[in-house]
Formats: structure tokens, sequence, C-alpha cells
């Protein structure tokens, strides 16, 4: 079995604190990649959960109230008319700063500058 050149508690303590592999390297200047510092969190603390989405945003929810206000449905895509369960992404139809721009577009339809 190798050896670790770390102190595992102080790793797995900054990565239950929330950093990041990369920053717990650049912190503590190991001489290990990011992928042996992230196989270690996950083997002794289990996978941590991803940083937050852009969903996570808090101007989101009132754009999308801004949305519903103005008679898009939240529920329905607006490309194929389908219902979903999912949250929806917002897809920009025009380059502008227009709120009335925005359509919802299912897990499905989206593309790659939707969010």
């Amino acid at each position: 079995m190798p050896r670790r050149h770390y102190d595992l508690d102080e790793v797995l303590a900054l990565a239950e604190a929330g950093k990041t592999a990369a920053e717990i390297v650049e912190e503590l200047g190991l001489p290990v990649g990011e992928r042996a510092i992230q196989k270690a969190i996950n083997k002794f603390v289990g996978p941590l959960p991803k940083r937050p989405a852009a969903r996570s945003d808090k101007m989101r929810p009132r754009v999308v109230a801004w949305m519903v206000a103005h008679g898009l449905n939240e529920k329905v895509c607006c490309v194929c008319f389908k219902p979903s369960v999912f949250d929806m992404y917002l897809r920009e139809l025009k380059r502008d700063d227009e709120l009335g721009s925005l359509i919802f577009v299912c897990r499905h339809c989206k593309r790659v500058g939707d969010f």
C-alpha cells in the first residue's frame, strides 16, 4: 500500500469545511495531485456535494416570477410544449437585456447556452 505524504485528518477537515481538492492542495502545498485528494475524500468521507449550480442564484427566482407573471408557464417547455416535473432551464432568444426574450425549456430541449 502506498504511503501518504500528507496528513489525512487535516485534508478531511478542510474538505468538510467546504474546500475543493484544488484549494486543499494549494493551501497545504501538497506534493500529490488533486485527483489523489479527491479519492481520499471519497473513500473516508464520501462524495461531497457539488458547488451550487446557477439555479441557486439569488436573481433566478425573481426572473422566473416575472416570467410567470407575464404569461409563461414554468412547468411547460416553450419548445416542445411538454409538461415537466423537473426545473426548467432559461433560454435567451435574443442577445439583449430584455426579460421578455427569455423562455422556459426542458432538459431534453436544453442547449449549451441555456441556464
